[in-house]
Parts: C-alpha cells; sequence; structure tokens
C-alpha cells in the first residue's frame, strides 16, 4: 500500500501532477488519469468524492449528493468504497455526520444540514442506464492482460468493456453531473486510447464528448523517477529487468503505462476495405463463382456473398441481405443463386446447427398459407451440392481472416460499393459481423477450389512483416492454444 510506504518518509508532500489531476476534476466534468501503479490515482478519486461531501455540508445548494462507483468487478468496487468510508469516518470534518447503514462498502449518510450523502459501488458488467448518478467514479475496469493462454479472453473482455462504457456508462451522471476515470492501460486500443480519440472506428462514439485524458509515466524525460518517495530510482532499475523481457514488458504496461499488446480492434481497417471497392461497375454472366452465406436470426441479419474467380483474382457479383427471413426461405434462395450464378463451392454457417438440417434432409420445402393459415402451395426444392456447412470457432476465425486480410493487401478482390457491406465486414473479436464470415466463406472457398494459392496472393509481398502482422500472426497462435476443441454435427467441414 502507497499509506504504508510513505510512512516511513514523512518528508512525502503531493507532487506538481496530483494537484493538477484535483484542479481537472473539479474543472472537467469528463477527465480520466492514466498513470502508473501506485501513483494515487485512486486516493485522488476518493478524495473528490470527500470533497463534494465536504461542499454539501458547507452549503452546496443540491439537497443530496449520489455517486456511483464503478471497477471491473463489484467486490472490486466495494473494496475502493470501503477505504473511502474508512477515510470519511476517520475525519473530524465529518464527525456529526449519521451513517444510516453498517455496511461496510455502501456509505449512506445523514448531514447536520438534513442534506443527504450516498455512495454506492458496483461492477461494471452491470451497469445500466436506469442509473443516474450526480457523480461516476470509474476505477480500474480493464482486466490484467497477462499470460498468452488468457490473451485472447481477456482482450475479448477488454473491448466488450469498452463498448459498454461508450455505448451507456458515459452516459451515466445526471445533466449537470460529471465522470471521472483511472487505471493503467492494457492494450493499445483499451477504453484510454478510445477517449484519448486514437482509435479511428470510435471517433463518431466519441462527438459532443469533451474528454480530457492525461498519461504519466513513472518516469519523467531523463528517466529518473516522477515520485521518489514511493519508487526511488533504484527501485526502478530493479523493476525494468532485461530488454524484452516479461518483467520488462510489465514494467512498461504497469509504470510507463504503455500497453501490454498491440491488438486489432477490427480484423481489417476501414481504409483496407475502402481500397477494394470497385470503382468503375460492369456486369457479365460469371462462367463460375464461389460463396458464403451467415445465416442471421431474427436479430441479425442474414448475407449471402458471391464472387467470380479469374485471373488471380475475386470479384464481387452479389451482396444479398436477408432482414427478418425465415431460414428455409434463406436456404432456398441460396440454393437458386448458386444455380444462377453456376457456383462451385459455398460456406454456409452452421456454427448453431442452423443449417444441419437441410443439410441432412438434402431439400428445402416450402409453403404458402393464406391469412386464415390454409396452405396455398407446397414445393420441394433441392439443395444445391455446392451448399456445405462449416462450422466457425475461435481457432478458424484468425485463419479465415488472415486469408482475407492477405487478399485485400495485394488488391486480389474486390467488393461491390455496399455501404452497408463495409459497415459490417470488419468483424470485431467479440462482435457480430455478417459479411466478415459470407465473404471469409468465400475466400476459403476459392483457395479450396484452386483459384487461389498462397503463391500468388503473396507473390508480389517480398517485404518484411509489418510489427502489426506480427501481432496479427502471433495473436493467431494464442486463439489456437487457447480454443477449447469443438467438434462440429454431421458434414461440417473446418476451416
Amino acid at each position: 500500500m502507497v499509506r504504508e510506504e510513505l510512512r516511513q518518509n514523512e518528508t512525502f508532500v503531493f507532487k506538481d501532477f496530483h494537484y493538477n489531476w484535483a484542479k481537472n476534476m473539479q474543472e472537467r466534468k469528463r477527465y480520466a488519469i492514466v498513470a502508473f501503479r501506485k501513483s494515487m490515482k485512486s486516493t485522488m478519486l476518493r478524495l473528490r468524492a470527500m470533497w463534494k461531501l465536504y461542499r454539501l455540508m458547507r452549503g452546496e445548494p443540491n439537497p443530496e449528493y449520489e455517486g456511483l462507483y464503478l471497477s471491473a468487478k463489484e467486490d472490486l468496487a466495494a473494496k475502493h468504497t470501503a477505504k473511502l468510508k474508512r477515510y470519511i469516518m476517520g475525519s473530524p470534518l465529518f464527525k456529526d455526520c449519521v451513517h444510516e447503514t453498517d455496511a461496510e462498502s455502501i456509505i449512506k449518510m445523514r448531514l447536520p444540514n438534513k442534506k443527504r450523502y450516498t455512495i454506492t459501488p458496483g461492477g461494471i458488467l452491470a451497469a445500466h442506464r436506469g442509473d443516474r448518478p450526480d457523480e461516476v467514479f470509474v476505477d480500474d475496469i480493464l482486466g490484467d492482460v497477462s499470460d498468452q493462454a488468457s490473451m485472447v479472453r481477456d482482450i475479448t473482455m477488454i473491448n466488450k468493456i469498452t463498448d459498454l462504457f461508450l455505448q451507456t456508462v458515459q452516459y451515466l451522471p445526471r445533466l449537470h453531473g460529471a465522470i471521472f476515470v483511472a487505471g493503467t492501460p492494457q492494450t493499445d486500443n483499451d477504453i484510454f486510447a478510445v477517449l484519448e480519440g486514437a482509435v479511428e472506428e470510435y471517433e463518431e462514439s466519441l462527438e459532443g464528448n469533451d474528454w480530457l485524458v492525461e498519461r504519466l509515466s513513472v518516469e519523467d524525460a531523463k528517466g529518473h523517477s516522477v515520485m521518489p518517495e514511493v519508487f526511488p530510482d533504484e527501485r526502478l532499475a530493479a523493476l525494468r529487468g532485461a530488454e524484452g523481457s516479461r518483467q520488462d514488458i510489465a514494467y512498461q504496461k504497469e509504470m510507463k503505462v504503455r500497453p501490454g499488446h498491440q491488438v486489432f480492434r477490427t480484423f481489417f481497417p476501414k481504409r483496407l476495405i475502402e481500397a477494394c471497392i470497385k470503382k468503375e461497375q460492369s456486369f457479365r454472366q460469371p462462367q463460375v463463382t464461389v460463396g458464403g452465406l451467415d445465416m442471421g436470426k431474427r436479430k441479425h441479419p442474414g448475407h449471402l456473398a458471391i464472387f467470380e474467380p479469374h485471373s488471380g483474382k475475386l470479384t464481387q457479383v452479389l451482396s444479398r441481405w436477408f432482414d427478418r427471413c425465415e431460414y428455409r426461405k434463406m436456404v432456398a434462395e441460396a440454393s437458386r443463386y448458386c444455380e444462377y450464378f453456376n457456383c462451385v463451392s459455398m460456406g454456409i454457417d452452421n456454427t448453431r446447427a442452423d443449417f444441419e438440417g437441410f443439410y441432412e434432409q438434402g431439400y428445402v420445402l416450402l409453403t404458402e398459407h393464406d391469412e386464415a393459415g390454409n396452405e396455398l402451395s407446397r414445393e420441394i426444392l433441392k439443395l444445391h451440392p455446392a451448399m456445405t456447412p462449416i462450422m466457425i470457432n475461435t481457432s478458424t476465425k484468425w485463419p479465415m481472416a488472415q486469408r482475407m486480410r492477405s487478399v485485400m493487401e495485394v488488391g486480389r478482390i474486390e467488393y461491390l460499393p455496399d455501404l452497408r457491406q463495409k459497415r459490417h465486414a470488419a468483424e470485431t473479436q467479440e462482435g457480430h459481423g455478417e459479411p466478415f464470415t459470407s465473404i471469409g466463406f468465400a475466400v476459403q472457398a476459392a483457395f479450396e477450389q484452386g483459384f487461389l494459392t498462397d503463391d500468388t496472393v503473396h507473390q508480389h509481398d517480398t517485404s518484411p512483416l509489418s510489427d502489426e502482422e506480427l501481432t496479427f500472426k502471433a495473436f493467431q497462435e494464442c486463439e489456437r492454444l487457447a480454443a477449447n476443441d469443438q467438434s462440429g454435427g454431421p458434414g461440417t467441414v473446418r476451416l
């Protein structure tokens, strides 16, 4: 604990950066502190909460104050609020306040002027729009991206927390309320990078939100400690470790606030997708095609993508969306498109066994009914032989994404100018992007049928791998190691 270490050094005084943090929390409505371990950033959040209590006692016009303290899990938030409660109970400034609950981590007080002061802890994943506190304190909401086996799982959770923060948490405070964030970064694409505006994908989510994010490393520009009472230079030298070692990686992340992993928030940047969109439109009946179908449910549309392979390149001839469409109608239409475009291979998403029944039967039964429910017509449509069920899991998604990325980077794929397809093609680690699956199946089919080969895709790419590509390959390997071996149904093909 910082307090225990400071006991041995009675000359400690708050640093300039502590006063700067306090000043910004008083002047800003949206403020984030990204700082090294034991920098007292959590202490500053608690002091802010105590300052609001002091103001409420000294004539602030509001009749009450309600705060919400969020962390990665509720029990962690409860530890923070329990410390805050001990601070309050130990201060003579608040000796006349009445505590209305004996709960260690819940603060519910009645002040001498009859006003009320409340702070409750909560887990970030349980936050919902129904909460309307005056201020929100967000402390340690990211898990620690630690060993390789858990890296993919942890980063998926970090991305989920980022989405939840942007969609819900940042809007929790009341009209004139405030939200303060403190923590240590975990990835190049985490919530801190997003709030800084460093992640292009989230620029729209920050429009109108005036966030100030300040990062503080334990080292100054000359490599000396900015907080020598806790971390003297000698101790920092011992913590650094050999360059590239696990100790050094931890030091870079925890002490110099440099993310532990450079990861893709999406598999493909928007610029890469846009570069592959066809500029001139013309249509001719293709001689042979490959395709893929993502079977969506009611809440998620289905998507069918068909490509013509020619001269070592794929040109999209169809982008078909299925909104609120029954499975049997979706499969029947895909089968008809297979016939029309002479499709030799079409992968069908069978991850949830949505296609399995049709595949085993070999046909689709189509019926039409009137408003009274009477059957008007019946048709048995035989499935096209090119349609094949495929299971997607964590160990198959990354190799498919890698092949998609490779054909895009060397310009061997052309997309139709479908704006909806462009928005959803950049599948995220935890998200659901229909064109990612359908296009991925089509690309995979082109490789399996010999229309594309690894040699032809990479023959113009003789440059060494970039850091981004190396990270991509490392992530792929981690996915493979971390994934559970899932078995598919009858006729299921593993990518």
